[in-house]
């Protein structure tokens, strides 16, 4: 087997990581996200929080995968940048909206129109 032009797998996984990044996340990373679909949840997950908490111009790769756990290795298998995670965050947001609003039409009695219809007139002030 060739070995590679990066030497260690060790040398190569702190090369990956971030400074605040832990080794240990790195070596976990399997254990917590279980492959791509986890990690790629794990990474919308911490930017919706960072841009709730810290705001959008604290919202860094770096700040990301600390709060994720996971390295910037497996940041950039899933987005290209800071962007497009940013997008992937809102159109996670706009899914769940989506399905609740569907979810609460349904549960409604009678269809949409007959509920609009038969509810009073709003006056105005």
């Amino acid at each position: 087997m060739r070995r590679t032009s990066w030497g260690s797998a060790e040398r190569f996984a702190r090369e990956l990581t971030c400074r605040s990044c832990s080794a240990a996340a790195y070596a976990l990373h399997d254990r917590r996200g279980r492959g791509r679909r986890g990690r790629d949840a794990r990474l919308i997950e911490a930017g919706f929080g960072l841009l709730g908490t810290s705001g959008a111009a604290a919202t860094t790769v770096c700040a990301v995968c600390q709060h994720s756990g996971l390295t910037r290795r497996y940041f950039y298998e899933s987005f290209t940048n800071i962007d497009e995670l940013l997008v992937a965050v809102f159109d996670d947001i706009m899914a769940q909206m989506v399905e609740r609003v569907t979810a609460a039409v349904g549960a409604a009695q009678g269809s949409l129109a007959e509920t609009v219809e038969g509810s009073e007139p709003r006056s105005s002030r």
